[in-house]
């Protein structure tokens, strides 16, 4: 294995201390790697959840509108019902007033 000048020969006695290091080097350099992607995973999950509780939030406002601009359908039909009925019963109410 070479590192920049230096030479480690494989299981070489001489070059015990070099060996180590390289192994260590290339350890951590795997688990930074490896804390790395977990990070990324876990900041993508948390964005995932957040982009659906935006949403199940925006859906339940639009249900709450969508609820209310029929109650206040239903309430002007009824007012307009009453309305229709104070003021003409029927047709001989209608041609007496």
């Amino acid at each position: 294995m070479k590192i920049g000048r230096f030479i480690i020969l494989p299981w070489s006695k001489k070059n015990f201390i070099p060996r180590v290091i390289a192994i260590i080097i290339g350890v951590c350099w795997l688990a930074v790697i490896g804390w790395g992607v977990l990070h990324a995973q876990k900041t993508s999950r948390l964005i995932a959840e957040q982009a659906a509780q935006q949403k199940a939030q925006q859906q339940r406002r639009l249900e709450q509108e969508r609820r209310q601009a029929a109650y206040q359908q239903r309430f002007l039909q009824q007012q307009q019902q009453r309305r229709s009925r104070n003021n003409v019963q029927n047709a001989i109410d209608g041609v007496k007033k």
